[in-house]
């Protein structure tokens, strides 16, 4: 039997203006360090309050209980952190625009999550450039470094206790003029989308651009460049701050009213909506993992960070996965944090039968993850995303339909990507892309996502012609007569048909025998949903079970 510890957090001043107490929103329950991996699933386990909450003070959005230092101190020297660097050759454009920014610049970096912007400084011929050690960063205190003109401080300010004095602290290290850059997550997009599993110990306050403001108000500093970098899971701000007056303050300013009284009720409706969607997720996820495993799918989760932990943790999911796969070659054979899943190696998706995957991947790292495992996405293998992001490119209609305004229409990838992801998380598993501009077009083009689970009602369309193109997936299209009868089936699939037209008005449903299905349908328009016809035979949405289990029962009986 296993055994787990309770303890109690420390209490927490504002990370940025000191102010005490906190307003709590967010109770996450009892967690463990999302960096705690077990060697055993019967080792016992220290467990945590988890809230977020913000400072009714300033505004700042933050946790309002931090656990103890030392619990969440990484017990792994092998445990590291990847950062995103897409925007830095860009970032590295405008740093060295900054007034007196040049070759003779002398630049240091904070940890070794800085030495990449360093070597792009280092390419523009700037070449007094060093890192100090992660040790020496937490006792800075102590630090003899001679000051530099460019100090440069990438998501490390959202993971300490005291925001404010920490920058005051790095004052001593820049010589009077020079720049501070900071880099922080912007957690505004995270707690829009709902993206839960962000939320860790280690971060203890969750910055916005309003907040970050807020802080350089707090420390004295004037922010002479800044600029937000766009990622699908969560933007990264950069900010130049510029310290007019060196001399440390002790006791930092109060924000200006403006900005608090601003920033307060925007936090408020920000961590609401956050509560009221982590509910939401967590009925939306167990429907969908039930129904999969219902139909014979095990599931994992791919990637084994800390964004896995939260997400299974938060989510209450544990009981409906199967293990968790990573290739990390230390963490292969350990099990995770709170859940207790397995950790395997990639092989495991191969030797367990594992279908389905939820990835907690960045983008980027998936790319690379699909083309190393490129067989096992040939041979029908899915990622889902456990995670939301943002679409510019879709106008949406409802839950289920999304448009292209652009005169031009391109599909790549991505759209596949979308289309799948709005069918595995809406209720009826279903989802479409219409490339036509509206319902009154002569031609409708869909590109159309159909989840396994889901219920075409046998219907039919007088005066349409119907076609469709296999993207990818399986599935039977079936043919019905006035009696109900099948009298034709047509098999889509990458072994059997990538294509089928229907001219004449038969009823007709499709069956998905892949977890997901994708599609390009064509059809005439103008379109009047009066015009769908509904076969008297078939009972409707909500009584669907029985009818498709009859429809199965009835191809296997015809042998199709």
């Amino acid at each position: 039997m296993t055994q787990s510890m309770t303890h109690d957090t420390i209490s927490s001043c504002c990370t940025v203006c000191g102010d005490y107490p906190l307003n709590a929103k967010i109770n996450f329950g009892l967690h463990p360090p999302a960096n705690r991996f077990i060697l055993s699933d019967l080792n016992p386990e220290e467990h945590f309050p988890l809230e977020l909450g913000y400072c009714s003070h300033c505004g700042t959005i933050q946790l309002t209980k931090q656990m103890p230092r030392i619990a969440v101190k990484p017990r792994f020297s092998w445990l590291l952190y990847n950062e995103p660097e897409g925007h830095l050759d860009e970032a590295v454009t405008q740093i060295y625009r900054l007034p007196g920014i040049g070759v003779d610049t002398s630049v240091l970096g904070l940890t070794y999550k800085d030495q990449s912007t360093l070597e792009r400084l280092g390419k523009r011929g700037i070449k007094q450039s060093s890192c100090l050690s992660y040790t020496i960063f937490q006792q800075l205190h102590e630090c003899t470094q001679t000051p530099v003109d460019l100090l440069i401080a990438r998501h490390i300010v959202e993971h300490v206790e005291n925001a404010a004095q920490f920058i005051l602290e790095l004052k001593s290290l820049i010589t009077p003029g020079g720049y501070l850059i900071i880099e922080i997550p912007d957690s505004e997009k995270l707690l829009k989308l709902g993206n839960h599993g962000f939320i860790w110990e280690e971060h203890l306050s969750y910055f916005t651009e309003h907040s970050l403001e807020i802080l350089a108000n707090q420390v004295g500093a004037t922010i002479v460049w800044s600029a937000r970098y766009s990622y699908p899971y969560e933007d990264s701000l950069m900010a130049a701050f510029q310290f007019i007056n060196q001399r440390v303050n002790t006791s930092p300013p109060a924000p200006p009213e403006r900005k608090r009284d601003n920033l307060i009720p925007k936090s408020d409706d920000l961590l609401d909506h956050f509560h009221k969607d982590l509910v939401e997720a967590r009925a939306k996820w167990r429907r969908l993992l039930v129904n999969m495993r219902a139909q014979g799918h095990k599931l994992a989760v791919f990637g084994a960070g800390h964004l896995a932990v939260k997400w299974i943790n938060f989510l209450q999911l544990a009981d409906l996965l199967d293990c968790v796969i990573d290739d990390h070659s230390q963490k292969a054979g350990m099990f995770m944090p709170g859940s207790k899943l397995p950790i395997l190696p990639s092989s495991a998706l191969f030797e367990r039968g594992i279908q389905i995957c939820i990835s907690t991947l960045s983008p980027e790292s998936e790319q690379k993850v699909k083309v190393k495992l490129s067989k096992y996405f040939d041979e029908g293998g899915i990622f889902i995303h456990a995670f939301k992001t943002e679409s510019h490119l879709y106008q949406k209609i409802n839950e289920e339909v999304f448009t292209i305004q652009d005169p031009i229409v391109r599909l790549d990838r991505r759209a596949i990507e979308f289309v799948k992801e709005q069918a595995f998380h809406n209720a009826r598993g279903r989802a479409r892309i219409c490339m036509h501009k509206n319902k009154e077009d002569n031609l409708h083009e869909m590109l159309i996502a159909i989840r396994s689970d889901s219920y075409i009602r046998p219907h039919r369309h007088r005066n349409k012609v119907e076609s469709v193109h296999l993207v990818e997936g399986e599935a039977d299209i079936i043919l019905f007569n006035e009696e109900g009868q099948i009298i034709d089936l047509v098999k889509i699939s990458p072994k059997h048909n990538f294509y089928y037209r229907l001219d004449l008005p038969y009823y007709h449903t499709v069956l998905v025998h892949s977890p997901i299905l994708v599609i390009h349908e064509t059809t005439n328009g103008p379109f009047n949903p009066k015009e769908t016809e509904y076969a008297p035979f078939s009972p409707p949405e909500e009584e669907n079970v029985v009818y498709i289990r009859h429809i199965k029962d009835s191809v296997e009986a015809q042998c199709f």
